[in-house]
């Protein structure tokens, strides 16, 4: 199940990178709780998102405000039903 696992958020990431956001949000539960660390008044992509309406709205807030030069996922490690990725990520 691990290799299935990280094949399958390999695929997201990917999506991600030809700005294939759809394909996401097809891929998650209609009651996805979808949640990025951090304080809203920080950034405001941060907090908890419900549903794929909010997921859509989560990418759109990161596209308006972070413009990447980089965005390289390089390793993916599983355990059990978790799929950890380290990667890097440069901004403009």
């Amino acid at each position: 199940m691990s290799e299935a696992n990280i094949t399958f958020v390999q695929s997201m990431y990917a999506a991600f990178s030809r700005g294939d956001i759809e394909t996401i949000i097809r891929a998650c539960a209609p009651d996805v709780e979808w949640k990025s660390g951090g304080r809203k008044e920080d950034f405001p992509a941060f907090g908890v998102r419900k549903g794929g309406a909010e997921v859509r709205d989560f990418f759109r807030t990161v596209a308006e405000h972070l413009e990447f030069s980089e965005f390289s996922p390089q390793e993916f490690y599983a355990d059990r039903d978790k799929v950890f990725v380290l990667g890097r990520i440069l901004r403009l």
